[in-house]
């Protein structure tokens, strides 16, 4: 009994204290939901307390039974799912570092900065000396060009740099929320529980994958900051640039009529040479250097494509002589391979434009000059001799351009190169004209030597002009003009030589294979080389008058202009129209037509030939798709007319019910037309029979259908008869025709004999079909007459008559060599 007693006091002193240490955790540790609660961590269940337990005293002070145990917090990831957690967040944490580690972008934009900042610092020498030389209207709006391309340059380059920043910072939050909200608080936690040293160690392993990774991106968004700002300041130093030389150019704009420069015979005021001259060269070298540095790749892109064009030109030279002598009309496109090496060399640098992307002023001169001397020796091949002093002229004019360049910083020297220049050019064009040797040199229609002359007689004045502006101390005026008279004409020499080399490309490549494989260039090549030919003309012509209105710096407010007229809105209550949207309506219906066009050429040239289909498909197929190009086309220009496509569908809707009423035959007509070209009853090039009409199918088109008549006449047959009315079609199947003649002999004739005959005379004629064979039925006997029904088959329907006439022909005189008696 007493043992019983002190078992019962002993479980009761326990149940007390595991309730007092239960009671003061929930009022130290923190408020959590049931559900926050890790899964992994058990209730306290005092109930199931092993056996083993230690057991208190009964001598226990109730201050120490009451004291309170060290509880360890539940942590932020339960420790059941660690294991399973951590591969996958140290996998995360190593791509986010390998991602950061292999991002180039930002170490090519700071290697590209450093050489961009060498080349603003080259330009913004070279742009400093210009204006305060008081430079040219063409000068002022090269720099512009120029600031303009390094502005866009570094726009790119920060928004590339804005977007690769933004995405390290939340690769780096992402890093961090991971690293101290759960794996940080995880370790610490397992290591107060005293878990297994495996799961620490993992817990570890995971905290340090997730430090290394955001010391690494840490340390590349350190460096796009740093590049970023060294961008935005070098993007500060471009603006203030552009600035500067817009500056500049609307000053220059603002005095073209001012007199900025003393008379020519005023020299009055003239000190020594501008220190400045002295350094032009060299500043525009250093600016020529730190670009080439930045686009070297492009340098030996263009040297590789030059050497892959010698040889191909001296091939096609090969070629060209050859077949210029089978046809004396390619003579002209021929000499443009004469000289193979030049016209190599026009070729790659005509890629410039593409490969240095707003050059210096001191590159664009080096192209052309190097342009210079083969666009020479190309065009002096294809002009006529009358000509060439013009040629050599305006190459000793570029020479005198480049030097005037040279010498903007000094006004004097500037002037007289200037004087000479301007001239020169009005007497050499005035002596051209006055002697008739221009219209003499033109081999052109009326209407282009018109133009040519007009042309001409206007760079006279141009030159007069700028000559007298510059005599009387306007320089901005004469420079403007004679610059924009001078590079029209290098523009013209250049893009003429273009084009007959393009022109000879053509030739080539339409020749050669795999071009020539195709029937569709084959059967008609000089159609396609005369038309690519017109089409080059034409965009060279675009190109020479784009560039002659930007030389004037008109070209905006010529375009501006254009635009103004082509956005007028004629407005009627809240109908609205404009001449662009007309235009635009226009062009698209004339496109839709083309494209149809010449996509029905090249199926019928390329496409049908290759494949068996039935008689009058081919016709079928493009014709349908005609009909669907031409709707397409229609709606789409109808669109370009801001027409609203539900209002469309309303109009839609009453013209349907007009069809249904007023147009219902014309409704009938177009359905029809449909029908034949969808059943096929009847196909282009069949021989139908309609009434007591016989005639061949030419045509089948919307309303109505084109016959025509073996006597030449054509009927215009409207589609719902060939529909509803019964009519013949002769080579509906077939294109074969039977041959029927009767013929009558004297009775003493043999049957035998006369069907013999006409198995020979049959047989001889190349126009009989052997399938079905020929025969020869005797009908009858009676009296003194023997009556045979002779028959044969041709598979050339349209000559049936013409066979049938040999065949009787053939048969009379077969008999009356065998001496039978026809009755």
């Amino acid at each position: 009994m007493p043992d019983r007693s002190w078992f019962a006091t002993r479980c009761l002193l326990l149940a007390l204290t595991l309730v007092a240490i239960d009671v003061r955790a929930q009022s130290t540790a923190p408020a959590t939901s049931p559900a926050s609660v890790p899964a992994s961590v058990p209730p306290a269940a005092p109930d199931t307390q092993p056996a083993t337990t230690p057991a208190l005293p009964a001598t226990v002070p109730a201050a120490v039974a009451t004291q309170p145990a060290v509880v360890v917090p539940p942590p932020p990831i339960p420790i059941a799912d660690i294991n399973v957690k951590a591969d996958p967040d140290a996998q995360i944490a190593k791509g986010i570092e390998s991602e950061s580690a292999a991002d180039n972008i930002v170490p090519l934009i700071d290697e590209k900065l450093v050489e961009l900042i060498r080349d603003v610092d080259a330009r913004s020498a070279e742009t400093s000396r210009l204006l305060r030389a008081t430079p040219s209207l063409s000068d002022l709006r090269s720099l512009e060009s120029e600031w303009k391309g390094l502005a866009e340059q570094l726009n790119e380059w920060k928004e590339d740099l804005a977007i690769r920043a933004k995405l390290l910072q939340d690769n780096a939050s992402t890093l961090a929320g991971m690293s101290n909200n759960f794996w940080l608080p995880t370790l610490d936690s397992i290591r107060a529980s005293r878990e297994p040293p495996e799961l620490i160690q993992q817990a570890e392993s995971v905290v340090a994958a997730l430090k290394q990774a955001r010391e690494t991106v840490e340390a590349r968004r350190t460096k796009v900051l740093s590049v970023q700002s060294r961008v935005r300041e070098t993007a500060v130093r471009v603006g203030n640039s552009q600035a500067a030389v817009a500056n500049a150019l609307a000053a220059a704009r603002s005095r073209l009529l001012t007199r900025d420069n003393p008379a020519i015979w005023d020299w009055t005021g003239r000190g020594a040479v501008n220190a400045d001259t002295q350094q032009t060269i060299e500043t525009q070298w250093n600016a020529f250097r730190a670009y080439s540095l930045r686009r070297s790749m492009a340098f030996a892109l263009q040297a590789g494509i030059w050497l892959l064009l010698i040889p191909v030109f001296f091939r096609i030279r090969r070629w060209a002589r050859r077949w210029a002598v089978e046809d004396p009309s390619l003579q002209r496109s021929a000499l443009a391979f004469e000289s193979p090496v030049a016209t190599a060399t026009i070729t790659a640098l005509i890629f410039s434009g593409w490969l240095y992307p707003h050059a210096p002023r001191l590159l664009w001169t080096i192209v052309v000059a190097l342009a210079l001397a083969p666009t020479i020796i190309v065009v002096r091949r294809l002009l006529d001799r009358r000509l060439l002093p013009i040629l050599f002229a305006l190459g000793i004019f570029f020479t005198i351009d480049r030097c005037r360049e040279v010498a903007a910083t000094e006004p004097r020297i500037y002037q007289l190169l200037l004087l000479a220049e301007m001239v020169a050019g009005a007497g050499l064009l005035i002596w051209y004209i006055r002697s008739g040797r221009v219209r003499a040199a033109i081999n052109y229609s009326e209407t282009v030597e018109a133009l040519i002359v007009l042309t001409c007689r206007a760079f006279a004045i141009l030159f007069i002009v700028a000559s007298l502006a510059t005599a009387l101390g306007y320089v901005g005026l004469g420079t403007l003009l004679g610059h924009a008279v001078l590079g029209s004409a290098y523009l013209a020499v250049i893009l003429y030589a273009a084009t007959r080399i393009i022109e000879g490309l053509v030739m080539a490549i339409v020749r050669t294979r795999p071009v020539a494989l195709l029937q569709a260039i084959n059967k008609n090549r000089r159609l396609v080389w005369v038309r690519t030919c017109r089409l080059v003309n034409w965009l060279a012509l675009v190109a020479w008058v784009l560039g002659t209105l930007d030389m004037l710096t008109v070209r905006e407010i010529f375009v501006d202009a254009v635009m103004s007229v082509l956005t007028a809105t004629l407005s009627v209550g809240t109908f609205s129209l404009s001449l662009g949207q007309v235009v635009a309506f226009l062009l698209t219906v004339w496109a839709s037509l083309l494209i149809s066009k010449f996509i029905r050429f090249v199926l019928q040239e390329d496409v049908y030939p290759r494949f068996h289909m039935a008689r009058g498909l081919p016709y079928a197929v493009s014709t349908m798709l005609h009909y669907i190009i031409l709707l397409i086309g229609f709606t789409t220009a109808v669109q370009m007319l801001g027409y609203d496509m539900t209002k469309f569908t309303i109009l839609a809707g009453a013209f349907g019910v007009g069809l249904g009423f007023g147009l219902q035959n014309i409704f009938n007509n177009f359905v029809s037309g449909l029908i034949l070209l969808f059943e096929r009853p009847i196909k282009v090039g069949d021989v139908i029979q309609i009434g007591g009409d016989t005639g061949s199918v030419r045509r089948i088109g919307i309303r109505a259908s084109v016959i025509r008549l073996g006597s030449g006449a054509e009927i215009i047959m409207p589609n719902g008869r060939l529909i509803s009315d019964p009519l013949t079609n002769w080579t509906l199947s077939g294109r074969g025709r039977d041959i029927e003649l009767e013929i009558a002999v004297g009775g003493a004739a043999e049957p035998r004999q006369v069907i013999a005959l006409w198995a020979k005379v049959t047989a001889v004629h190349p126009k009989v079909a052997e399938e079905p064979p020929p025969r020869a039925t005797l009908l009858g006997l009676g009296g003194d007459a023997i009556k045979f029904e002779l028959r044969a088959w041709t598979n050339e329907f349209e000559s049936w008559s013409a066979t049938r006439s040999d065949l009787a022909i053939a048969m009379n005189t077969a008999l009356k060599d065998a001496g039978i008696v026809l009755k």
